[in-house]
């Protein structure tokens, strides 16, 4: 079963940043959803279980560690705008932030990217999920 953390005040953006910050995601991921005025990012993130096999003798080992696929979503979304200057096609999220003039939240990357979403009112959440998607080997420092 994933995690989902969902917010719906300014205050709590603090909450979404911690689960994102860092993370990596397509362009080709982001997409809108008229219907439903929602605007979803695709990304991964390693998994919070901590049975990974580990392999080696000493207190450095080797891990596997899978990355399962994520969604950032932004809802009550009036209209949005993407402008990649860039044009490297994957970006890292750095944090969100929200303009309360404009009603409009940022998304901020390492590498500059304008994306940006106006919304009726204040609701974001992110959606962890179960299903892995690619794994990697790093090494860990074991106790």
């Amino acid at each position: 079963m994933g995690a989902k953390v969902r917010i719906t005040k300014r205050s709590d953006l603090s909450r979404i940043n911690e689960v994102i910050h860092d993370y990596w995601f397509d362009l080709d991921d982001v997409t809108f959803d008229e219907a439903t005025s929602m605007l979803e990012i695709r990304f991964s993130r390693p998994s919070v279980k901590t049975d990974a096999p580990a392999s080696g003798w000493s207190l450095l080992r080797r891990v596997e560690v899978p990355y399962v696929e994520s969604f950032l979503r932004i809802h009550h979304v009036r209209a949005w705008a993407l402008e990649d200057t860039e044009r490297i096609g994957s970006y890292d999220f750095n944090e969100l932030r929200f303009d309360e003039g404009k009603q409009r939240i940022q998304i901020t990357t390492g590498v500059p990217l304008n994306l940006s979403a106006d919304i009726e009112r204040m609701e974001v959440s992110v959606l962890v999920t179960d299903n892995v998607v690619k794994t990697e080997k790093r090494l860990a420092f074991f106790a």
